[in-house]
C-alpha cells in the first residue's frame, strides 16, 4: 500500500485515499524474510501460495460484481412490484372503509331522525 501526503494551497497537509498494489507483488517481497526467518525454499513458496489463495478466494470479481448487481436488480424489481401491489390494495381497503363509514353515519342520522320525530 502506497500513500502519497501533500500541502494544498490553504497550507492544510492532506493525504489521499492509498493506492493498492497486487497481492502477488507484496507477497513476493515476503519471501526473502521469511527465508530469514529459517524457512527453506519450498516451505516459503508454500506459505506464500496458501496465502496468496486465501486472497484470490476472498476477492469479488467482476463476475462477482456483475453477479450481485443482476441479483440487486430482480430484488429492486420485485420490491416495485410489491409496492405496485400494496398500493392497489391499500386503495381497495380505503373504498371499503369509506363504504362503511357511509353506511354507518346513515344508519346514525336515520336513527337520530326517529328519535327527534318521536320525541318531538
Amino acid at each position: 500500500m502506497t500513500v502519497t501526503s501533500g500541502v494544498n494551497r490553504l497550507g492544510l497537509i492532506f493525504s489521499p485515499a492509498p493506492t493498492y498494489t497486487a497481492p502477488m507483488a507484496t507477497l513476493t517481497r515476503l519471501f526473502p524474510l521469511l527465508k530469514q526467518l529459517g524457512l527453506d525454499d519450498q516451505k516459503a513458496q508454500e506459505f506464500i501460495e496458501t496465502i496468496e489463495k486465501g486472497l484470490i478466494e476472498h476477492v469479488a470479481t467482476k463476475a462477482d460484481l456483475e453477479k450481485m448487481r443482476a441479483d440487486l436488480e430482480k430484488m429492486r424489481a420485485d420490491l416495485e412490484k410489491m409496492k405496485a401491489d400494496l398500493s392497489v390494495r391499500i386503495e381497495s381497503t380505503k373504498t371499503d372503509l369509506l363504504r362503511w363509514l357511509f353506511g354507518a353515519w346513515a344508519t346514525l342520522f336515520l336513527a337520530i331522525l326517529a328519535l327527534f320525530f318521536k320525541f318531538p
